[in-house]
């Protein structure tokens, strides 16, 4: 949002200071989003005329406790090796990393195993990448992108 105001894009930093107000919103409601022993994080990623915008929401205990968003720069090509390095970046400055990353968008069954060596060779254990199709968790990545 504020990467947007610097480059005198307003428009587009309404539209993500509304998002966060409603994921705020969520939150402070405590949003149930799953059974109680859903444990993941999920991956939502809202693209509209060239402009991308990341969010990473955590389920723990099935409730979307936070979420984070990243705003890659604005000129910058957001391709797959793009996606892989604002994901590693994010958990870079994690504390609680999941088993589990849900994402609505396609990767590629070796960037999945990538992220998956990334995380085993940084915190110690690997993780579960996938693109969900149904359910809660793509209800979730949905609402994460909206």
């Amino acid at each position: 949002m504020l990467e947007a105001s610097e480059n005198l894009q307003f428009e587009l930093a309404v539209k993500y200071r509304d998002r966060l107000r409603s994921i705020e919103k969520l939150r402070d409601r405590q949003k149930v989003v799953g059974s109680p022993d859903s444990n993941y994080d999920a991956i939502g990623i809202y693209e509209e005329s060239g402009n991308v915008c990341a969010a990473f929401g955590r389920i723990r205990e099935g409730v979307l406790i936070d979420c984070r968003f990243r705003i890659p720069q604005a000129d910058a090509i957001f391709d797959s090796d793009a996606l892989l390095t604002l994901i590693c970046e994010e958990y870079r400055i994690c504390e609680d990393i999941p088993a589990e990353i849900e994402c609505d968008f396609d990767i590629s069954n070796n960037d999945a195993e990538l992220i998956n060596e990334y995380f085993a060779d940084e915190f110690g254990s690997g993780i579960t990448f996938h693109k969900t199709v149904k359910g809660d968790k793509k209800r979730i990545c949905e609402l994460l992108k909206s």
